[in-house]
């Protein structure tokens, strides 16, 4: 995670009471890493590739939020930039800058590590 994403995060979710299923957008996020990290397979539905495809930007969805990044080999993602998903469907517009950011992310620090292509490029099935 990014520094930047780091201070979104605290500054944004520490102070959210809302809660699904008895857990804290910050508790999703941490449960939904968790998971990514040790999980044999993570669900396509989770994890959605952003347009345009040729771009490599990837977002993950976990309960509340919507988190954005790339992958830059398979079975890893590095995450730079967060939404709330109450507000990415208030602000038609806030998923693109969200992509945006993100690919400013990668072009400002020179990013090449980059796998591009569809889910099972990205995250193949372990042989």
């Amino acid at each position: 995670m990014s520094q930047s994403l780091i201070e979104y995060l605290e500054d944004t979710l520490d102070y959210r009471p809302e809660k699904v299923a008895s857990r804290t957008a910050s508790e999703h996020l941490e449960q939904f890493f968790v998971d990514f990290r040790c999980n044999g397979r993570i669900h396509a539905d989770d994890l959605r590739r952003m347009i345009p495809n040729r771009a490599g930007v990837w977002s993950m969805h976990p309960p509340m939020l919507r988190v954005y990044g790339w992958v830059p080999r398979h079975h890893a993602m590095i995450v730079v930039h967060a939404a709330l998903e109450s507000d990415t469907k208030n602000d038609p517009t806030l998923n693109d800058r969200c992509r945006d950011h993100v690919l400013e992310f990668i072009r400002r620090h020179g990013v090449t590590e980059i796998v591009y292509g569809d889910f099972r490029n990205a995250f193949p099935k372990a042989t």
